[in-house]
């Protein structure tokens, strides 16, 4: 039995430096101390086994509490083994610093008097509560069977030992702790959204993890000017009811910078606070404080929202093409100076720009390809809060122009009409421009894009030969003026001058080559364009001669032919061509000759025949 003792002893001293070390629950302690007074003795209907006597002795109980504004609160002593309010013991005061930690005392309070009442305990009223609650804390406190300890001395006491042993149960059984953290806690529902072309909203909702009648949002702070709480109906307002779920509006127009606001609450949380009283000496007993069950509990969110959230996307094409550029240089700012950055278009033309904050937005380009006209015009654009803005930009291309005049190459005041021409890309594959020459010989190509390129002329007139292609540069705003000069095609005639007959007077026969017969070679306009003078091979060849059809016309010949009066047509065709032209004079009738004179007759003697001579032997 000794035992026992010396082993409740030790598990009171633990419990009470356990009551007494614990840390301050964050909550508002109403008063630092309070006054513990004297409310009057208890019936008396409950026994208890006096072990040192061996008998069944009554329970004196001294109702104790304490007022904050007037208001009744209760109180129960922490160690018996001290002088406590009544029994002629004055009220006093205690020192209050911190909650009472312990679990089990803190059940068997919250499950006693006065956070249940003397109905819920099943007792007579609210003393034989207040006398169930005291002993259950004792019973706890100090190990003790509530079974072989208590006894009623009548029926309300048998009802106030049931109500101990059932707040002892809950003591020793239960799992709730009076260490309530984060017993209410701000949770975002989705995402910040917008709600209209004016406001986003993010909503909210209240957790808590023991029962609240509803809160109130106490401080909005850090959040733009206009910003306000609603329901989730969109009404506004700062007061909720228990689970009711709140939205906070955000002007548009204010996202300018990074947000990260604070949202504060307060709700009534049944928590059952009890606060520990300390007296002022060790000679007179600390208290448990009752207070009452629904305590307000602060809780905040931080509200964070991310201004950088919109897009700007730049497309980069030719004013004619439509096609994308790529390397053309921007800079971007805000219209206040500050200076976003410098970005060059991409292979596809494009530039993209996320995490911009809303607002106007001035763009320059500062560079683009060589072929291009930079853009000078400063662009401006409004971009609103987390949208995507797509800015087409042209380019035009930097022309030049071409003018071609047409000449003959022997006479460059003669123009030549009708050729005509291929303007081909630098590789010689695309054309790019076909052009002819008008009445005057001149062609003209405008708006062409800068850079090289090659002029090749695919046709012209029969009697000309085609010019020689041509590398040329077209420049920026400049007119290049190419005189191209046509050479006619030209050829020759060869005439061949032979005698057609044997010629009598010279003895020289037929085909035989006559030198010195005049030609002359007229065109077919009947104009003489070249005489020649055959030499002594009986050749002449004539001069450079435009292609087409000519006449030959046989001037002089030599002494003893007769002229060939017959016109010769001849055509050179081609470039380079000698035309052959064989021509024969019938010779001239010589004179008569002279009669020769008679030589006389000589009279010759017959001549005898040999007369056949006898056959000799050797």
């Amino acid at each position: 039995m000794k035992s026992r003792k010396i082993i409740s002893i030790i598990l009171l001293i633990l419990m009470l430096l356990n009551i007494i070390q614990s840390p301050v629950q964050a909550m508002n302690i109403p008063m630092k101390e309070t006054y513990i007074e004297d409310l009057g003795e208890c019936e008396r209907h409950l026994q208890y086994w006096k072990e040192s006597a061996g008998v069944w002795s009554y329970i004196i109980t001294t109702m104790v509490g304490y007022r904050i504004e007037g208001n009744l609160h209760y109180a129960y002593c922490m160690q018996r083994e001290r002088k406590g309010v009544g029994g002629g013991q004055e009220g006093y005061n205690v020192n209050i610093s911190q909650m009472l930690q312990t679990s089990e005392v803190w059940r068997a309070i919250i499950n006693g008097f006065p956070y249940k009442t003397a109905n819920e305990l099943g007792v007579e009223n609210d003393q034989d509560a207040f006398v169930a609650t005291k002993q259950a804390i004792y019973s706890v406190m100090y190990n003790w069977d509530v079974g072989t300890r208590y006894r009623g001395a009548d029926e309300r006491g048998w009802q106030i030992v049931e109500a101990i042993k059932s707040i002892v149960n809950n003591a020793r059984n239960g799992t709730d702790t009076p260490n309530k953290t984060n017993i209410l806690k701000i949770e975002k529902v989705g995402e910040f959204k917008k709600e209209s072309a004016e406001y986003y909203s993010q909503e909210f909702k209240v957790n808590n993890t023991v029962e609240m009648t509803d809160y109130i949002i106490t401080d909005i702070q850090n959040l733009p000017e206009g910003s306000y709480s609603t329901d989730i109906n969109n009404i506004p307002k700062i007061k909720f009811s228990n689970k009711e779920n709140f939205k906070i509006f955000i002007p548009t127009n204010k996202i300018l910078e990074n947000i990260e606001g604070n949202i504060k609450i307060s709700g009534k949380l049944k928590t059952y606070p009890v606060f520990y009283g300390e007296s002022f000496d060790e000679q007179h007993q600390d208290y448990a404080l009752t207070y009452d069950a629904f305590e307000n509990i602060s809780a905040e969110a931080i509200l964070k929202v991310n201004a950088y959230k919109s897009k700007l996307k730049i497309y980069k094409t030719d004013s004619e093409t439509n096609k994308p550029i790529e390397g053309v240089e921007f800079n971007f700012k805000y219209d206040n100076g500050t200076n976003i950055g410098n970005y060059k278009t991409d292979k596809n033309g494009i530039i993209e720009i996320n995490n911009l904050r809303q607002g106007k937005i001035v763009i320059t380009e500062i560079k683009t390809q060589n072929q291009y006209i930079l853009d000078e015009n400063k662009r401006e654009i409004i971009l609103e809060y987390e949208c995507e803005k797509e800015v087409k930009i042209e380019n035009s291309r930097k022309k030049g122009n071409i003018n071609i005049l047409k000449v003959d190459k022997d006479d460059n005041k003669t123009t030549i009409e009708g050729v005509e021409f291929d303007l081909l890309d630098s590789t010689g594959k695309n054309i790019i421009k076909h052009v002819k020459t008008d009445k005057n010989g001149k062609a003209e190509i405008k708006n062409l894009d800068i850079g090289k390129y090659i002029l090749r002329e695919t046709k012209t007139r029969k009697e000309y030969k085609i010019a020689l292609e041509q590398n040329i540069t077209i420049e920026w705003g400049k007119t290049l003026n190419l005189t191209i000069e046509n050479e006619k095609m030209k050829g020759k005639v060869k005439i061949t001058k032979i005698s057609e007959d044997d010629n009598l007077i010279t003895g020289e026969v037929a085909g035989t080559p006559i030198a010195n017969v005049k030609f002359e070679i007229y065109d077919d306009s009947g104009k003489l364009v070249d005489t020649l003078i055959t030499k002594t091979d009986g050749i002449a060849i004539s001069k450079d001669l435009v292609v087409g059809k000519y006449i030959v016309k046989e001037k002089e010949t030599g002494e003893y032919y007769e002229i060939n009066e017959n016109d010769f047509e001849v055509e050179i065709t081609k470039n380079g061509e000698v035309v052959g032209l064989t021509i024969s004079n019938k010779s001239k009738t010589p004179p008569p000759e002279k009669p020769k004179e008679e030589t006389p007759k000589i009279e010759v003697p017959p001549i005898e025949p040999i007369k056949k001579l006898p056959v000799t032997g050797y």
